[in-house]
C-alpha cells in the first residue's frame, strides 16, 4: 500500500478556521489484493467489529496474482472496521494518516493520525499491469468483504468528512510539508513495508495554496 501525493489542495474558511482540503489516494502496488473480511468477535469497542486480511498464497510461485491459481493461505486480524457517521457506510479504521510539518523538522505542526477508509477500486494506477479478477471492491456494507485490487487506487475526495486539517496561525508565506501515510499503525501484512508515506511542498497565502519543490519535505 502507499499514499501517493495529495491532490485538489484548497483553503477553507477565513482566519483562524481556517482548513486545508485535499484528496488523498491510496494504491495497491503490490502483487496481489488487499483483501479485508469483517468477522466476528469482542476485540473492537461497541459498535464495531474485528477485521480478517485474507492473504493470498502464490500457488504456482511465479509471482504473478492469478485470481484462479492463488487461494487465500492465511487470515490474520488486523484491525476494527466502523460505521462512518458522515458517509454512511463502513470503514477500516486507521488506514492513514495526515500531517502537516516545517521542512526539516519531523516534528507534526498539526495532524490527523487517524483516518479511516471505505477501501474501494476506483480507478487504475497508470501504467501498472492488468490483472483480472472475478471481485471488484465496490461495496462497504457491513457485512461485505473490502480492498483494493493489485494496480487499483482508492481515492477519497477533498470534499468529505476528514480530508482537511487545521491551518495553524502565523504560516502564511512559509514552506510547509503536507505528509500522507497508509497503513500509520503497521497493521496490514504487506509487501514492502517502507514506502508507505510522501509528502508534498506547499505555500499557504490567505485563500490561495501552491505546491512548491519538494526539497526538504522528502
Amino acid at each position: 500500500m502507499r499514499s501517493l501525493n495529495a491532490s485538489d489542495l484548497q483553503v477553507q474558511g477565513t482566519g483562524p478556521r481556517r482548513l486545508l482540503r485535499f484528496s488523498a489516494s491510496l494504491a495497491n502496488l503490490g502483487p496481489g489484493p488487499l483483501l479485508l473480511r469483517p468477522v466476528k468477535g469482542t476485540s473492537c469497542p461497541r459498535g464495531q467489529h474485528p477485521a480478517d486480511q485474507l492473504l493470498h498464497v502464490d500457488g504456482n510461485e511465479d509471482g504473478v496474482y492469478q485470481d484462479r491459481r492463488d487461494p487465500v493461505g492465511e487470515r490474520r486480524e488486523v484491525g476494527c472496521m466502523l460505521a462512518h457517521p458522515d458517509h454512511d457506510h463502513w470503514h477500516f479504521d486507521a488506514m492513514a494518516s495526515y500531517a502537516l510539518r516545517r521542512p526539516g523538522s519531523t516534528t507534526p505542526m498539526v495532524s490527523r493520525d487517524k483516518v479511516s477508509f471505505c477501501l474501494r477500486d476506483n480507478v487504475r494506477v497508470p501504467g501498472q499491469p492488468v490483472v483480472v479478477r472475478r471481485e471488484h471492491f465496490g461495496e462497504c456494507s457491513r457485512r461485505s468483504r473490502q480492498g483494493i485490487s493489485p494496480g487499483w487506487v482508492d481515492i477519497y475526495t477533498f470534499d468529505l468528512s476528514g480530508q482537511t486539517l487545521r491551518l495553524p496561525r502565523g504560516v502564511n508565506g512559509q514552506p510547509l510539508c503536507l505528509d500522507l501515510e497508509a497503513d500509520p499503525l503497521e497493521l496490514l501484512a504487506e509487501a514492502d513495508e517502507t514506502d508507505n508515506a510522501t509528502s508534498v511542498g506547499i505555500v499557504v497565502s490567505g485563500r490561495q495554496v501552491r505546491r512548491t519543490a519538494p526539497g526538504r519535505c522528502r
